[in-house]
């Protein structure tokens, strides 16, 4: 019914725009006016008016995805027993010189022993001389190969304590392809001065 009287009425808005049209710009407005409403009569889907203040329906689902929420990172995996004692000092480092041949059997790579670790083994931290300067080996118990070093900057000042035992574990580890293609693997220790 409400759509026949706005038919109605726009038809009778168009009318009136023409004959004032001859007459003045405001004609145009009636005219324009009147067309709109023709054009939404006629396309208008039939639908019952609401009065309620309460959402008749769910909402259409988007049709652009909702994001996922973000992966929480899991805990990290520590080894029961490390430290043993309460440390004197707590470091964690990046691990350097993962791409060169173990320095305890140049037969063996350094990835290779890398990727046969997880994260939460413990490791063994071995005191050298690099060069007249405090150096640190990191060793998998398991294989007794080297798979890296401390940093210098790290390894000076985990020298500076007298009579130190130091115990750790592989906090972090994971890969990349660099830009020939190779999978570098790379990684951060925990290390523990008791």
């Amino acid at each position: 019914m409400k759509r026949k009287i706005l038919l109605v009425l726009s038809i009778v808005l168009v009318v009136l725009g023409l004959i004032l049209c001859l007459a003045t710009l405001t004609g145009l407005l009636f005219m324009a006016l009147g067309v709109v409403g023709i054009i939404y009569s006629i396309k208008a889907p039939d639908q019952p008016v609401r009065r309620s203040s309460v959402s008749p329906s769910p909402a259409a689902p988007s049709p652009h995805p909702t994001p996922a929420p973000a992966a929480q990172p899991a805990a990290p995996v520590v080894p029961e027993g490390i430290p043993s004692a309460k440390p004197r000092k707590r470091v964690t480092c990046k691990i350097a010189g993962v791409t060169f041949k173990c320095s305890l059997d140049r037969d063996e790579m350094r990835q290779d022993v890398l990727d046969g670790m997880a994260e939460g083994d413990p490791i063994e931290i071995m005191p050298y001389t690099y060069r007249g300067d405090p150096a640190f080996l990191l060793v998998d118990p398991a294989t007794g190969l080297d798979f890296g070093n401390v940093p210098a900057d790290v390894a000076e000042a985990l020298a500076a304590f007298p009579d130190p035992v130091y115990e750790g574990y592989l906090a972090e580890s994971g890969s990349f392809e660099n830009e020939d293609g190779d999978w570098i693997s790379y990684g951060k220790v925990r290390i523990f001065v008791i």
